[in-house]
Formats: structure tokens, sequence, C-alpha cells
């Protein structure tokens, strides 16, 4: 399933970037509202990138390796977002009756999609969006979610943008070879619709402090029951225009998820962030 998995996001990726361009030459509209954020007269895009890795060694050898990606397009009538992540750890000890080391995968994780905004007034807009991912421990060969539904700014600004956001989503999913139960059948595939509500919000504390956080919750509709959520805060502190340190916690909930797999995932990300645009 793996190659099928990086073609399908490449493809994602390539499409986003294809239609982002077309729109390069797109006339900016102005608003009258004092409230309404500044956008640049030529739109570009503005792309975060962080990266962070550790290792031991002695009697367990672990590595760990996170890759975070986040870039964004903005006008006034549109906005077009592409996040990424990567995520592999795994360690490696000692088989004190065999002296011998096994390796095993604590994480291995891939992740891309495109979310694409128009507004339709100054505070409500339409979206439409794409997610492609592969999680090895979780048995899951290949997820793809295509969304799309309308969301409402309650906050808009410079310093300050909240959105609540709600939808529905096709889920489909491929597991690896071993399968998944799912009401009491062992299964290698999933397909089903989801009801989709969510919030996020943006927030420039000071010059050199960014705070963002965003919450979505899925709930299957028809005879496979199931919820799932996720909630992401990333905090920023600029080193300078281009550096800062960054901090993230991700923290996942899959309410289908049986033994060995848990229900609850946390990850937590901690590294050098590069800014590229803007």
């Amino acid at each position: 399933m793996k190659k099928p998995c990086v073609i399908g996001m490449a493809g994602l990726l390539l499409g986003a970037m294809q239609f982002a361009a077309a729109e390069a030459h797109d006339p900016p509209v102005t608003h009258d509202s004092a409230d309404a954020p500044t956008s640049p007269a030529v739109p570009v895009w503005v792309t975060h990138v962080g990266a962070a890795s550790s290792s031991t060694s002695g009697n367990t050898n672990t590595t760990n390796l996170n890759l975070v990606l986040d870039s964004q397009r903005r006008t006034e009538t549109n906005k077009l977002s592409i996040n990424a992540e990567f995520v592999r750890s795994s360690s490696e000890v000692v088989d004190a009756q065999t002296n011998t080391r096994r390796e095993t995968t604590t994480a291995f994780r891939e992740l891309i999609g495109a979310r694409y905004d128009h507004n339709l007034s100054e505070r409500v807009f339409a979206f439409g969006g794409g997610e492609l991912s592969h999680d090895r421990i979780a048995l899951l060969g290949l997820r793809q979610v295509y969304s799309t539904g309308f969301g409402y700014q309650l906050l808009r600004g410079e310093a300050h943008n909240w959105d609540v956001l709600s939808g529905l989503s096709y889920r489909d999913d491929r597991y690896l070879k071993q399968g998944v139960e799912i009401n009491g059948s062992l299964r290698d595939d999933l397909y089903v619709y989801e009801l989709m509500l969510g919030e996020e919000s943006n927030h420039r504390i000071t010059e050199s402090i960014q705070f963002q956080q965003k919450l979505t919750i899925n709930r299957n509709l028809g005879e496979v029951q199931g919820t799932r959520g996720q909630w992401d805060m990333g905090l920023q502190v600029a080193v300078n225009r281009t550096l800062s340190l960054s901090m993230k916690l991700q923290r996942r909930y899959d309410g289908m998820a049986r033994q060995p797999v848990q229900r609850y995932d946390t990850l937590l990300f901690t590294g050098i962030n590069i800014t590229f645009g803007g």
C-alpha cells in the first residue's frame, strides 16, 4: 500500500499548487469592513517547515524523526492551504537470550492535505479539501478523506482569527493485510460518510509569538458507528524573520480502534521552524 499512498500524496500536492498558480493573477477584491485583514497586493505563498530529530544508544537504541509543513496563500476572496506530516520512531533492544538486537517501529505516519476556502460574504465562506494518510501502527495502509461545507468567521483581523466549520466528508480506508475488526468482522477496507464539525483559530500574541489551534470531530453516518477527532495546538517563538522555535501538540482519538491499537494517540513536536515567503 505504500506506493499508491506516496503517488496519491504527490498528486494532491501537485494539483493544489497548479490551482494556486492559475489564480495568481486574479484582481484583489476590496472590502469596506474596518476589521478585514490586510492582504498583500500580490498574493504569495507563506510556508513554514519544521524538523526535529533525536536518538539514543546503549542498551536500547532509539531514533525519532518528525517533519511538518504548513503552506498558505491568501487573498481578499480565497485561501489555499497545504499541510504535511512525517513521523517515524523506532527502538532497538537487545534480546538477553540470543544476544541479538531486535528493532521495533513505534510510530510511522505520513500525511498530506489541502483545503480551499472561498469567501461568500465578509463572514461566511465555503470550503473543500482532501487528505491522504498512512499509519503503519494503526494498520492503515491508505486513508482518503474528501470534505466540503461552510464556515463562519467569528473573529477576523490581523492579530486574531477564529473560524467555526461544519460539513460532510467521504472517507475511504484501506487497511494492511492483518485487517481491522469492524462490527465483529475482520475487514480490509471501509467506506463511510461523516458529519464534520470543527473550529480553528490563529493568534499573534506579540510581534514574535504566535499561537494556533484546531479541533475537528467526525461522526460516521450509517450503520457503521464511530467517532474520530483531532486537536492540534502550535506555538512559534520567532528568533528572526526566517527562524523560529516551534512546539506542536497533537491529540487524536479513534473510537473504532481495537486492541492492540489504542484509541488515543499523542504527538509532541519540538524543533526549528523555517519560514519562506510572506
